[in-house]
């Protein structure tokens, strides 16, 4: 969020698009979006854990993106 903010982007929405599993044993899918365009996907036994891995995955792209 601080990456996406820093450049003056407004903030990144996190979205749970889905479960899979058994309903004891569930994992997550999240994906952020920034203005409607997805920046990272993560999976996660809490919805937590897969929102930090989209995260994760969306600063990897973003820096990535950035150039030297």
């Amino acid at each position: 969020q601080e990456a996406i903010q820093a450049r003056g982007k407004g903030m990144p929405v996190y979205e749970v698009i889905g479960s899979s599993g058994p309903p004891h044993e569930p994992v997550w899918e999240v994906e952020v979006l920034h203005e409607g365009r997805r920046l990272g996907l993560g999976t996660g036994r809490n919805k937590q854990d897969a929102s930090r891995e989209a995260a994760k995955k969306a600063l990897s792209l973003l820096h990535l993106g950035s150039g030297p």
